[in-house]
């Protein structure tokens, strides 16, 4: 939210903005959509934690969760610690990118701000039998996946290691990741990963099963 403040929004503008988007969306279209405040790793941890904060004043009109997204290296999830904490007793979801552009030890960051689930990890691969990987598999934490948004950063999808993450117990979920760059949807990640990895519709179905769990919403809208 503090990116669109540029033409004199303030940030409960913006939020209200987004919110009421939302709110037409779903009565137009019946599928309902839930926000994810995000704060910005470059931007550092003073703005990360005003977005926390942000995020937990709109915790009961449609936020949900907060997030850190951005230049993984030198941006240490460590530092949000903070915002992550006034996430937390806000009752927010808490995930965080990580393990995307940057290596084992930017999930193993990500875990000290006791995440609900991270954001990419594909970089687990890199140390399967360590002991991040064990405590991401551990706990079970889900992996958002996006494997188009991983090729626009280099690594082809066929390349992709989200067979080999899913066979080794990992939660995996698939996801566009950022629409405006990608241009990308969840059924074409889907088709990709059956494509490309060999997924068939029965573990395809699963892993939505899953994504539902996984989702940072109301019983009632995940019964939905």
């Amino acid at each position: 939210p503090m990116s669109h403040q540029r033409s004199g929004l303030t940030s409960d503008e913006v939020m209200a903005a987004v919110v009421e988007g939302l709110a037409e969306g779903e009565a137009a279209t019946g599928a309902a959509a839930r926000l994810i405040v995000c704060g910005i790793r470059e931007d550092g941890p003073t703005l990360g934690l005003e977005a926390a904060l942000l995020a937990a004043a709109w915790a009961d009109r449609g936020v949900v969760g907060y997030d850190i997204a951005g230049g993984e290296v030198g941006n240490p999830a460590t530092d949000f610690a903070a915002a992550y904490a006034v996430a937390a007793d806000a009752g927010l979801g808490r995930t965080v990118h990580a393990g995307e552009m940057d290596g084992i030890e930017s999930v193993a960051s990500a875990l000290t701000v006791d995440p609900d689930r991270i954001g990419h990890g594909w970089r687990l691969v890199d140390d399967l039998d360590g002991p991040v990987a064990a405590e991401v598999r551990d706990r079970g934490l889900p992996l958002e996946v996006c494997v188009t948004s991983n090729a626009c950063l280099g690594l082809p999808v066929g390349d992709h290691p989200v067979r080999r993450l899913f066979e080794a117990g990992f939660v995996v979920t698939a996801n566009p990741d950022d629409r405006a760059i990608t241009t990308t949807t969840t059924s074409r990640e889907l088709a990709l990963w059956a494509e490309h990895h060999a997924f068939s519709d029965e573990e395809l179905a699963a892993v939505q099963h899953t994504a539902v769990a996984a989702a940072f919403c109301d019983d009632t809208t995940r019964a939905t």
